[in-house]
């Protein structure tokens, strides 16, 4: 079969599975879900600072440990598709995961629509624009800009987190964050053909270098 194109989709969870990685034995999540008649996968792991967020994502689906096998909300949640780098033979695999919340939002409050009038009001096709204020004949020297702070060093994967923590920006939500964590991830395993249990320093200092600020 053919990937699916990259975007949000729409289902219900299938079943829930509580699972070990087979190199470490690290504990993890594996959520079978359905969207347009085809059976999905996803794997959230209970390690490190990737725990907190596999649990919101439990809650969100509403997973109950209580039952054997776990039970989990009969509700349709919308997932995302991305489409992780290609490994060293060239093949590319769908990246699936529950899709972040979407951020609430309210009506304007009238002082900022009064303001964005006001602003709208000098761009109107036909009115005539204000002509800029003359340049001053000369100006003092502008400071040469700060380079942007250098990544940390880090070797593991507690301390790319904290490095990756200083260097995101503070607009990011949890989920976006998290998102972005298990990007950088899943980048450098596919580089370098190991799996996040046995990744060495480089490869959690890779992870690090390999976020570019947006």
């Amino acid at each position: 079969m053919s990937l699916f194109p990259e975007g949000y989709y729409t289902g219900p969870v299938r079943g829930v599975a509580l699972i070990s990685s087979n190199t470490k034995g690290t504990p993890g999540v594996e959520v079978e879900f359905e969207v347009e008649g085809h059976k999905k996968r996803c794997q959230w792991w209970l390690s490190g600072a990737a725990e907190q967020y596999a649990i919101e994502k439990m809650k969100r689906i509403g997973v109950n440990l209580d039952t054997d096998p776990p039970s989990f909300s009969e509700d349709e949640f919308e997932w995302s598709c991305k489409h992780r780098p290609p490994n060293d033979k060239g093949q590319v695999y769908e990246d699936w995961d529950i899709a972040r919340g979407r951020a609430e939002v309210k009506p304007m409050d009238s002082d900022r629509i009064r303001i964005l009038k006001a602003k709208l009001a000098g761009t109107q096709p036909g009115k005539p624009k204000t002509a800029p204020p003359p340049a001053p004949k000369s100006s003092p020297p502008k400071s040469p800009p700060k380079p942007p702070p250098g990544k940390a060093k880090v070797t593991t994967e507690d301390e790319a987190w904290e490095a990756l923590c200083k260097l995101f920006p503070k607009s990011l939500t949890e989920d976006e964050r998290a998102a972005e964590w298990e990007k950088l991830i899943g980048e450098v395993a596919k580089k370098s053909g190991r799996e996040r249990e046995v990744f060495t320093p480089a490869d959690w200092a890779a992870v690090v270098d390999g976020y570019v600020p947006f």
